[in-house]
């Protein structure tokens, strides 16, 4: 080790993130045709980030939209026709949320957070 060299944390490997290639087929303008499709996209995010966390870590969700950071923890998001998306879960003052959004305006970081129960909370998806 040199004496620029500094021993970092240990990081997942997220390589996986760079392998998830859009669904073949029709596309309207190099956009998703659909809004099915924008969904089933975000559960596999979701799904293989989830795959890689262990059992002291859940996945907590940062929104900057919002004027401020907001951070919470989901635990059920769902799709709603023709085009919303709905995140239901707790912040981390335990408080209830729910985020509705439109397909159009998802913007969210994923990251892996220390859990706040016994058990990890994974979520569920439905539509």
């Amino acid at each position: 080790m040199s004496e620029y060299s500094v021993a970092g944390p240990t990081i997942p490997n997220f390589d996986y993130l760079y392998k998830i290639e859009p669904e073949k087929g029709e596309t309207a303008g190099g956009r998703i045709k659909s809004e099915k499709e924008v969904y089933k996209a975000i559960r596999e995010y979701f799904d293989q980030f989830e795959a890689v966390l262990d059992n002291s870590h859940e996945i907590a969700i940062s929104l900057a939209s919002f004027g401020n950071e907001v951070d919470f923890r989901p635990e059920k998001i769902g799709f709603s026709m023709p085009s919303l998306v709905t995140f239901i879960g707790v912040n981390d003052a335990g408080e209830r949320v729910q985020l509705v959004q439109h397909v159009s305006q998802l913007s969210f970081m994923l990251r892996a957070a220390e859990k706040l129960k016994e058990e990890p909370t994974r979520i569920a998806f439905y539509a």
